[in-house]
């Protein structure tokens, strides 16, 4: 080879070493930004938290068997994240944690990331650890939970305080934490055992002695902590409107006391005097510094109780805001004739809201349609005194009414006020999600049944009715139903979706005295508690995973929290007690006098199996306490004749914590023999008939 052509090889190869040395640093830098599992596999637009997820650079996991499988051959632990967009926290996580870069490399180098919504999956609001999470009091709607590639829970993430800030030096000092963890377990050098808390936790709910649960004690716990909560002792977690506790208290008859801690909650900022219904929670215990999430089934339980406390004491304060929060279910929370699940924040860092809050600023801002200008100088003066909004006792700066009166007496001026601050708001229009899913539609269509015919109001009882009948789009073969129509529901039965489609549907009988609906629910009712059950009679799981072998174990138990709305245990007691009520009395071929005493076998069951653990759970479990009340205590009130119907809907509103049902269609003995008129009944003893004034005399007397 000549001189000529060998000459340039020398620099040559010296800039190729140069340039490859160049490309291996570059490669270092930016290794921990490659994932080393693959890519992100969720996928936009399947659910809003986890299309939130693709835009970061982690590689999210759906929750399947097969993420065990991976994590078992990787030998890595997996971070499970639940969540739900309408939370300050899982927001702020995602904001300030998982898109901090030096977060991410180290999630990608050291866990199986997985990542579930829980407005897709609301059984994982509490799936783990219930009775642990109820006495250190965890956000049910954001919680991470690490496990061992076997799915055996050994650290967790715990989201206590609503106003605390959670940032990637947060974060980083958890998942140190968690590697040295998991290293010690990997070395069988952890005094940690993994699964084992999981696994003690579900056992106390599944197999404690059976225990009657104790009424009074838990009636003192719950007045015990609103008089700890305005002294800013209470726990973290009591910041939320109690509305199971609230009804409890109703159920057995302390309605001051009940009425004492709804009206705390009702002059605080937590009601949207703007759009109807109310806020989530606030961050304090004095319940200031609201956070301005909003849930449709936590709406629809608040709607109820501000029917039954209207009904209770006959004022028209309760009434009226209880007509504003079903217009703000039936036409803010609308897609179509079915209810949404939530509405998202849109507070900014500072906490403020541009759709709920009212600056000083903005009451003197001129309208774009020009409409009166601005706020005259009154105006200002009656809305600070009346509406709450100065900033030295408000810094959120969203309506608070502390006087009834400002409703009742100056409802012109208020409404005036109320909708100019609307029309100069228009530009903040509120986002929605959480589309199509049985649970909320069922369980906010039951709600809105019950308040409307308690509330009189034929109007709303139409809407009501439509979005009941509309949930029949749900139903699945003879006796099944589905969660959802959107994408990636995957094969989860969810126990919750057949509850409320047959609460649903026993509050359209109830309303409507429709034979049909109380044959439609009571076959998806049975085949809940044949599908759902756990072993034990009185015990259901809250869901059932495809593939049950494949899966973890110490995941599948009942539900005894209230999270959002009642716990499932509480809604089967309920629902076990009111149909068997009907059922014994009604001839039909498609049950008989057996499929009543089942039920009722049901609720009784349940209630001695879990007044243990309830009462290990203060008073998070309120509806069970109150579901439990009823089948132990509470008569069932009868109407018979050709206007049963209307006057048993004329003698829930005497008596709405009562369970009053018409008597429609072919009846059995002996009822067949019975005049018309109004019964008691308490197991297999009838007393009656009495009239409507009677009735409401003697349950006055007992209560």
């Amino acid at each position: 080879m000549s001189p000529y052509k060998q000459k340039p090889l020398f620099p040559f190869a010296t800039a190729t070493v140069v340039i490859v040395s160049l490309l291996g640093l570059g490669l270092n830098f930016v290794r921990p930004l490659v994932p080393r599992s693959g890519k992100n596999t969720l996928v936009a637009g399947e659910e809003d938290y986890l299309s939130v997820g693709t835009e970061q650079p982690i590689p999210w996991r759906n929750l399947d068997p097969t993420v065990f499988v991976e994590a078992k051959r990787r030998e890595m632990p997996i971070m499970l994240v639940c969540g739900d967009v309408c939370d300050r926290a899982a927001r702020q996580v995602d904001r300030d944690v998982f898109g901090n870069r030096e977060i991410t490399a180290w999630i990608r180098t050291n866990f199986i990331p997985v990542r579930v919504d829980l407005s897709q999956f609301p059984s994982w609001r509490d799936t783990y650890m219930q009775l642990y999470r109820t006495r250190s009091y965890v956000n049910p709607n954001f919680h991470i939970w690490f496990l061992t590639p076997s799915g055996k829970t050994f650290s967790s993430v715990k989201i206590t305080n609503p106003g605390t800030s959670y940032d990637a030096a947060w974060f980083t000092q958890i998942i140190r934490r968690v590697q040295v963890a998991f290293r010690e377990i990997q070395s069988k050098r952890s005094s940690t055992v993994p699964g084992e808390a999981q696994k003690n936790d579900r056992e106390a709910l599944i197999n404690s002695p059976e225990l009657e649960p104790d009424m009074q004690a838990y009636a003192q716990l719950v007045i015990k902590e609103a008089v700890e909560r305005r002294q800013n002792r209470a726990a973290i977690g009591a910041n939320k409107l109690p509305v199971s506790q609230i009804a409890f208290l109703l159920q057995i008859g302390l309605k001051s006391e009940a009425q004492s801690i709804l009206d705390e909650f009702l002059s605080s900022s937590l009601v949207d005097w703007t759009d109807g219904g109310f806020f989530t929670q606030a961050n304090r215990n004095d319940l200031t510094m609201v956070e301005t999430d909003k849930f449709s089934v936590e709406n629809a339980e608040i709607l109820q109780i501000l029917s039954v406390m209207s009904a209770e004491t006959g004022s028209p304060y309760y009434a009226e805001l209880a007509r504003r929060t079903f217009d703000c279910l039936a036409e803010q929370f609308a897609q179509g004739e079915i209810v949404r699940g939530y509405r998202v924040s849109d507070q900014d860092r500072t906490g403020r809201s541009p759709r709920s809050s009212y600056s000083p600023s903005f009451l003197r801002r001129e309208t774009s349609d020009g409409l009166n200008g601005f706020f005259a100088s009154a105006d200002r003066d009656w809305i600070r005194a009346n509406l709450g909004l100065t900033t030295e006792t408000n810094r959120q700066m969203l309506i608070r009414i502390s006087d009834p009166n400002v409703l009742l007496k100056h409802s012109e001026k208020f409404e005036e006020i109320m909708a100019k601050m609307r029309i100069m708001k228009k530009s903040a229009d509120p986002v929605y999600g959480g589309e199509r899913q049985l649970s909320t539609a069922a369980t906010c269509a039951a709600r809105m049944l019950r308040s409307a015919r308690i509330l009189d109001d034929k109007a709303r009882m139409s809407q009501a009715i439509r979005l009941a009948e509309k949930t029949g789009v749900f139903r699945l073969g003879v006796a099944d139903v589905i969660h959802t129509f959107r994408a990636n529901s995957g094969d989860y039965s969810e126990l919750q979706d057949y509850l409320a489609y047959a609460d649903a549907k026993l509050e359209e009988y109830l309303m409507l005295g429709n034979l049909a609906s109380l044959e439609d629910g009571t076959a998806v009712l049975r085949r809940a508690l044949s599908l759902f059950a756990l072993g034990r009679n009185g015990c259901l799981a809250r869901w059932i995973p495809p593939g049950t072998e494949d899966w973890p174990p110490d995941i599948v138990s009942p539900g005894l929290a209230d999270t959002l709305g009642a716990s499932t245990t509480a809604t089967s007691i309920r629902l076990c007690f009111g149909y068997s009520a009907v059922l014994r009395m009604i001839d039909s071929s498609l049950w008989t006098t057996a499929t009543a005493t089942e039920l009722r076998q049901f609720a009784h069951d349940a209630v001695q199996v879990f007044g243990g653990p309830a009462q290990a759970m203060g008073t998070r479990a309120g509806a069970y306490y109150n579901a439990a009340y009823r089948e132990m205590h509470a008569p069932v009130v009868v109407v018979k004749g050709p206007d049963a119907v209307d006057q048993a809907s004329a003698l829930c509103r005497l008596l709405p914590t009562t369970f009053v049902a018409p008597l429609v269609g072919k009846l059995r003995d002996p009822w067949t023999r019975q005049p018309n008129g109004y019964y008691t009944v308490i197991d297999e003893t009838i007393q009656g008939p009495f009239t409507q004034d009677q009735m409401s005399e003697k349950f006055a007397l007992a209560r």
